[in-house]
């Protein structure tokens, strides 16, 4: 049986005694033979247990466990090392009940006499003072929103003595760090310019860390790129060319459809047919008999899925002598954001065969766009077809940009 184990000096002796713990203790000291007396503290809350033991002229090992026999329950060890003349256990115990206290030796030689002193504190939450195992108690709050994760705020004490992080931040907005939902902070906007935006060049402005305002961004009218803000731009201020001179549509030149007596509005006359294999982007029905043109220079035509199944094709040809890049995309009548329906762009050569890869969605819309290298004297067709092939939709425009 353990000793009672009372607040204030217990003097005890190991000489004569054996090695009562079963399996000995070699967690921390010793080597599991040396005499050894067990004492039980019998907690009536929880709080702080602090344990001195003194030994006289021996070398002493103090440890405790939550169950004596049960060496996985250890609490804690401090053998007497160096210079050290007595042991020092400070146990913060959660809940009231036994802790066993054993009083070992380094040896089986090590044993004598000695004095076990234990005082213990009682844990109060309330009073102010963080103790045991509480976080927090009160007004006294020793952590930090930081230190639990949060990037800022006030960190408080709840009545159970855990933390309140209810005023604790996940993104403060004003500080330049992009966190938590925030879209955007001050000037950082990740790796987003004006051109993710479709502009040219200006400056993204921040609104309060939630949205992302294009209105400093800019583009120029006859630069041949199309911006967000523009309905066309066809690298020209020229008028009559389907785009005028502020970037206006402007009379566009008409798709025409072919005859087709079984779908008279179907240019490829089977709608809605793929090859095995090819998906969504690639269809086979497209007749080198049916397009419009040919265009060898800079013109913006109109256009329509009219059936479903409508394929609407274009030749296009270059009449110099050396290659040239030809810009390609649809877009709605009021620019990139009103494309009416999911265009896909595909190239094929002079026999029919596609060329390069099928374009879907550009820009961050459902308008597609590519560049067809077109070498001096070829000709090639342009197709503009609907997303698997299966939606009527229009009018789409369709720019061809010619250097």
């Amino acid at each position: 049986m353990p000793f009672a184990l009372g607040a204030g000096s217990n003097a005890g002796d190991t000489t004569g005694a054996t090695s009562v713990i079963p399996g000995g203790e070699t967690s921390c000291a010793g080597d599991g033979n040396a005499p050894e007396q067990v004492w039980r503290f019998d907690a009536p809350t929880p709080g702080i247990l602090a344990l001195t033991l003194t030994p006289d002229a021996w070398v002493s090992v103090l440890h405790a466990r939550a169950a004596c026999a049960t060496s996985s329950s250890a609490l804690g060890c401090d053998p007497l090392t160096g210079q050290q003349t007595e042991n020092q256990l400070t146990l913060t115990l959660g809940a009231a009940g036994p802790v066993d206290v054993i009083v070992d030796g380094d040896d089986a030689s090590e044993a004598g006499a000695y004095v076990l002193e234990a005082a213990f504190t009682q844990v109060v939450c309330g009073d102010g003072a963080v103790t045991g195992g509480e976080a927090c108690d009160g007004t006294t709050v020793p952590g930090s929103c930081v230190a639990e994760g949060f990037v800022g705020g006030t960190l408080a004490c709840e009545a159970d003595c855990t933390y309140d992080t209810s005023g604790c931040l996940t993104q403060i907005c004003g500080n330049g760090a992009i966190e938590g939902n925030e879209q955007c902070d001050g000037t950082n906007f990740g790796t987003r310019t004006c051109a993710n935006y479709v502009f040219e060049g200006g400056s993204l402005t921040c609104n309060n860390c939630t949205t992302i305002s294009t209105a400093s961004c800019t583009s120029t009218c006859g630069s041949g790129f199309l911006t967000a803000n523009e309905a066309c731009d066809d690298g020209n201020l020229a008028a009559g060319d389907g785009c005028s001179s502020t970037c206006t549509v402007a009379s566009p030149t008409l798709e025409q459809e072919a005859p087709d007596t079984a779908t008279p509005d179907n240019d490829d006359g089977a709608p809605n047919t793929l090859n095995a294999g090819d998906g969504p982007l690639v269809t086979n029905d497209f007749d080198l008999a049916r397009f419009n043109g040919p265009f060898s220079s800079t013109i913006l035509i109109q256009g329509s899925m009219n059936v479903a199944g409508d394929e609407d094709a274009f030749q296009i040809t270059n009449s110099t002598s050396g290659t040239i890049a030809v810009r390609v995309q649809t877009q709605g009548p009021a620019g990139l954001a009103s494309c009416p329906g999911d265009t896909v762009l595909t190239v094929r050569d002079g026999a029919g065969a596609v060329v390069g890869s099928p374009s879907d969605d550009s820009f961050g819309t459902v308008c597609s766009a590519l560049v067809v290298n077109l070498p001096a004297g070829v000709t090639a067709f342009v197709i503009v077809s609907d997303f698997e092939d299966n939606s009527a939709f229009g009018p789409y425009l369709l720019q061809l940009d010619f250097p």
